[in-house]
């Protein structure tokens, strides 16, 4: 009963049907798991993606310093004392 006298009233007649009309307008159409789901996988991609390029910069820059080179240098030289034709094995 009280609804009837509420919407008897025409300024709150008004509001209610404006209510209802954005509620309707406004309303979200797609389940709200889905979107959550699609967020996170696509964070995902993003920080998978953000971590891969800052390993292989840290690979290159390490890559390049002297410490490196030289730690490869001997390991390759060692290898040649032992296996002499290591360089004619490799097609």
């Amino acid at each position: 009963m009280a609804y009837l006298e509420y919407l008897r009233n025409p300024q709150a007649n008004e509001i209610y049907h404006h209510y209802r009309y954005m509620k309707v307008v406004y309303v979200d159409h797609s389940n709200p798991y889905v979107v959550v789901a699609c967020i996170i996988a696509f964070l995902s991609v993003f920080q998978y993606l953000a971590r891969w390029g800052m390993y292989e910069s840290a690979v290159k820059s390490a890559m390049e310093t002297t410490h490196f080179k030289s730690l490869l240098n001997s390991t390759f030289i060692e290898r040649l004392k032992k296996e002499p034709n290591i360089v004619m094995q490799t097609p």
